[in-house]
């Protein structure tokens, strides 16, 4: 609700992920970090063992952002703890209240204090971060802040992880079904109002004539989807 979504939307995109995560990890952490032979396969090292190990890496900071406040920080978390991860993160300064409810779930929930670690704060914050150089960064964020991260953690040689911000145009083929079409740039507009990233902002229709004996109309494919659309 902090984020501005509907209820029902905050609970199947932010609570039931952030959940999903917690399962996913309790039953599979142990089966993913299970230390691997790895045979050579070079003669002269035939006589060797190889073994892949996964060790923690440490202290792992964590910039979220403002738009899913609990699915994509829990997300993050959740896994870096379970591989013996100390975790910082730095929520969006848009949702403190969210925040402050992720640190308070862990301490509720027995872990050992500072394990997970949340600061609030602006842009100086996640610089600070940066600064006290982690074992590694995750950022999501736009493009624009995304390259001034990956710019900060390059001069540190710190391993960075970025998910940014997309918006790429949705193009409808010509032989595609218009009642699916029409609705995804309006789920696009008005589900939680285009604040996710992977979300068209724009569409390229393409017409072929062959397309509208498909779709058992007159109309060109670009009408037809605009007529849904108001129809909707």
């Amino acid at each position: 609700m902090e984020s501005g979504k509907p209820r029902v939307e905050a609970l199947f995109a932010d609570i039931f992920v952030a959940l999903d995560s917690a399962e996913y990890w309790s039953k599979n952490a142990a089966s993913a970090l299970r230390t691997q032979r790895v045979p050579h396969h070079s003669t002269a090292a035939k006589a060797k063992r190889g073994y892949l190990a996964y060790d923690p890496l440490g202290v792992i900071a964590i910039i979220s952002s403002w738009n899913y406040p609990l699915a994509i920080p829990l997300s993050q978390i959740i896994p870096a703890v379970a591989t013996g991860n100390a975790v910082v993160c730095k929520t969006s300064d848009f949702t403190p209240q969210c925040g402050a409810l992720i640190e308070k779930l862990f301490a509720g929930a027995g872990f050992p204090k500072d394990l997970v670690t949340v600061v609030q704060g602006g842009g100086e914050v996640g610089q600070a971060l940066i600064d006290a150089s982690p074992d590694k960064v995750m950022f999501t964020g736009s493009v624009a802040t995304g390259r001034r991260v990956a710019e900060a953690c390059a001069k540190r040689l710190i391993p960075s992880v970025l998910e940014l911000g997309g918006k790429d145009a949705m193009i409808v083929l010509a032989d595609a079904d218009l009642g699916v079409a029409s609705i995804i740039p309006i789920a696009a507009r008005f589900v939680y109002p285009s604040s996710v990233s992977s979300w068209s902002n724009r569409s390229a229709i393409l017409s072929l004539p062959f397309a509208w004996k498909r779709q058992r109309s007159s109309a060109s494919v670009p009408e037809a989807i605009l007529r849904r659309m108001s129809a909707r």
